[in-house]
């Protein structure tokens, strides 16, 4: 790859991750070559599979890969203000993301709720942050960044970085967010695997009842489906628990036997 090829790499990064066309933005001190590897190390390590395994992938990779993170966690917001912390890499974040969650402040709180990235070089003295900002201190953590990593309509989720060093995050702000833009590709990724493998089961679900109805009652696959439709209209709930009923049901009374 040629000088100019790298350049225009990372040009296309950072107009992907930061929203700025034709421009190249990355820490002071991180040049071309330390964001791409980095780049090409997350494409590695964030393989997409299971929910919770990939969001496991992306915490400890977050402590392995960038620099000066000791601790990683994600938070999720759902409607109805529900935060909740997974994937943690350490229990001590159970209580630090809890205390944001309590507080209503914090980068993780709000990177979560109402921004997309927050980055506390030195929670101590951060005057945003009054509250947590002692909690965390006397925890051990002396800065901190919040990054969003995905919206949904049915939940908001942040990457949550921690550093036991302050000032440590001064110059990573860019490298987070594309390490955040990569993992949120991963995580979508997940999703759309966990949708697919839900349809999949859903399907060879209604298949089970489907075949015990023609045999119970003598009928051919396209009646014992309109008569499993008819059903989930009548009922008002979908097909997929008509049928998880009907196979449910049917194999309590076979194992009476």
């Amino acid at each position: 790859m040629t000088r100019t090829q790298k350049h225009d790499e990372v040009t296309v990064l950072s107009t992907v991750v930061l929203g700025l066309p034709g421009r190249t933005v990355y820490g002071r001190h991180m040049d071309h070559e330390s964001l791409l590897g980095t780049a090409r190390q997350l494409r590695e390590r964030l393989t997409p599979g299971e929910l919770d395994d990939t969001l496991r992938q992306i915490t400890a990779a977050a402590v392995e890969l960038l620099p000066n993170v000791q601790y990683s966690s994600i938070t999720i917001f759902r409607p109805g203000g529900q935060l909740s912390t997974v994937a943690p890499t350490d229990p001590l974040l159970v209580d630090l993301d809890g205390a944001q969650y309590r507080l209503k402040e914090g980068p993780c709180f709000d990177a979560a709720t109402h921004t997309d990235q927050v980055v506390s070089a030195d929670l101590r003295s951060d005057a945003r942050f009054p509250q947590y900002g002692q909690e965390a201190a006397d925890m051990g953590i002396r800065s901190q960044i919040g990054v969003r990593l995905f919206d949904t309509p049915k939940s908001n989720g942040a990457l949550n970085l921690y550093s036991t060093q302050a000032g440590a995050f001064e110059d990573i702000e860019s490298l987070s967010a594309l390490f955040a833009n990569q993992a949120g590709v991963a995580i979508a990724y997940a999703h759309q695997i966990g949708t697919l493998q839900e349809a999949v089961q859903t399907r060879t679900l209604i298949g089970q009842a489907v075949g015990i109805v023609m045999e119970r009652y003598d009928l051919s696959d396209e009646r014992a489906f309109a008569f499993l439709k008819r059903l989930s209209s009548h009922r008002n709930v979908k097909l997929r628990l008509v049928a998880q009923e009907i196979v449910a049901a049917t194999d309590h009374a076979g194992g009476q036997h």
